[in-house]
């Protein structure tokens, strides 16, 4: 049961990440990320990520959206004093 919520939470920011930059397959995620075309659904399965390549790669999104979907989706939208995270920064690993 906890594999399979940590394989959903993995599935929704990879979804997030292609709706941040406008695209609707995970060939194209894995090209704009730089890795190999299988790196994204090895992610999924296997349960790890590479959050650091992540990150630099959308330093204009709030965190608090990519990882638990919560709005706003970029940081420029987000109000003075608030928190960088509002939950523990990831349960799936």
């Amino acid at each position: 049961m906890q594999e399979k919520k940590a394989q959903n939470e993995i599935f929704f920011l990879v979804e997030r990440l292609k709706t941040y930059f406008q695209i609707d397959t995970n060939i194209k995620l894995a090209d704009i990320l730089g890795v190999k075309q299988n790196t994204i659904s090895g992610w999924i399965k296997n349960l790890r990520m590479d959050y650091a390549l992540i990150i630099s790669k959308c330093d204009k999104v709030n965190l608090n959206w990519l990882i638990w979907g919560e709005p706003p989706m970029l940081k420029k939208d987000l109000h003075e004093g608030t928190a960088v995270f509002s939950k523990p920064w990831c349960t799936c690993i």
